[in-house]
């Protein structure tokens, strides 16, 4: 089984990291989901631009931070598919990058939507 297989069968979300976080901020964390949001499109349009050229260290550092940034606020699935990413630009050994960048681009609307969807309740 690969890491991107693990990831998959990971849950989308981890629910006591996303309350937590909700506990701290309290209002504010819509905002923080959004701009998180609009943080991570920008850095995985990075990573499409930075896989074109072959620069595996800035994808390695885009990785790294949405990985650390995804995780504090619960989205297990998109962290960990970042951390497969991290590892092999890394690593110099980026397996499907492209593959790995389209999962990525599909995983963030999903795990956003079940978060506001959570956090509406």
């Amino acid at each position: 089984m690969t890491g991107i297989d693990q990831a998959h069968d990971m849950p989308r979300l981890n629910r006591e990291k996303l309350n937590e976080i909700k506990d701290i901020m309290g209002n504010e964390i819509q905002d923080i989901i959004s701009e998180f949001s609009r943080i991570a499109t920008n850095a995985l349009e990075t990573i499409a631009s930075s896989l074109q050229s072959n620069d595996t260290e800035r994808v390695f550092v885009e990785a790294h931070t949405l990985k650390s940034s995804s995780d504090i606020i619960g989205l297990s699935r998109f962290s960990r598919l970042c951390a497969i990413l991290e590892v092999q630009a890394r690593n110099n050994d980026m397996v499907k990058p492209e593959n790995q960048l389209q999962l990525l681009k599909t995983e963030l609307p999903i795990g956003i939507d079940a978060i506001n969807s959570l956090l509406r309740k």
